[in-house]
């Protein structure tokens, strides 16, 4: 497929893979939006998926930061967590893929939860996956000496029942997600939301005070909002 390139005010943008994608239209015909959702939601054989690949529902106002440290704001995106694929909705009505190697960070903000989704690079991590470099990973917390990143990504599963006369399959988007934790030394370690394994990725030095803190305030490190929490206070420790 030969691709074409857009700028937006020094933005560069690819032409989205779907280019055949229509423009809105207010006359009943599909608009860019509908044939996106429509056509990412059925499997290669043509069968209906439930669910959708995007990480939110619609068109969400968000920025985009380019490694050159210029930020686009309020800009309308998609972002197809089973490619990592981000797409830009232009003044015209249709779609374009942003070109991501340029990119170092996005935003999407929920209008339905209010809350912002930020999504970065970090190319310097020391991790025993070097496509985690790569990866855009959703920041829960960045605030200190350490980190905690989410990596989401959507997969198609079907299941399938079997009656007495007929045997039916059923396929829907399903959720895979993985923690790590970032060091001080930019390490990435993989975590799982639980009090043993958040702890065994935190500096030793500090056990004894972390342990206590998690005790005085009762924190439950199945929940992010507790491990989010437990970290802000570990990067008030002395190093």
């Amino acid at each position: 497929m030969r691709y074409r390139y857009f700028l937006l005010p020094a933005l560069l943008v690819q032409l989205a893979g779907t280019a055949q994608a229509q423009r809105a239209d207010t006359g009943g015909k599909p608009n860019d939006y509908d044939y996106i959702n429509r056509e990412l939601g059925r499997k290669r054989d043509g069968a209906p998926v439930t669910g959708s690949p995007f990480l939110l529902p619609g068109w969400a106002l968000g920025t985009v930061a380019m490694r050159t440290g210029n930020v686009q704001r309020q800009q309308w995106l998609k972002y197809d967590l089973s490619t990592a694929r981000l797409l830009w909705r232009r003044p015209q009505g249709d779609s374009v893929e942003l070109f991501t190697t340029m990119v170092r960070e996005f935003t999407l903000r929920d209008s339905a939860t209010h809350l912002t989704h930020v999504f970065r690079l970090y190319p310097e991590a020391r991790t025993e996956l070097p496509v985690l470099r790569a990866t855009f990973l959703d920041v829960r917390y960045d605030a200190g000496r350490t980190a905690l990143l989410r990596h989401l990504t959507r997969q198609i599963q079907t299941q399938t029942s079997s009656g007495a006369m007929t045997t039916v399959k059923k396929s829907a988007w399903i959720s895979k997600t993985a923690y790590y934790i970032k060091r001080p030394d930019q390490t990435l370690v993989p975590v799982r939301l639980s009090n043993r394994s958040v702890l065994d990725a935190l500096d030793p030095q500090h056990q004894k005070q972390v342990s206590a803190y998690i005790s005085q305030q009762q924190l439950n490190l199945n929940k992010e909002a507790d491990v989010v929490r437990l970290l802000t206070y570990y990067d008030s420790l002395q190093p």
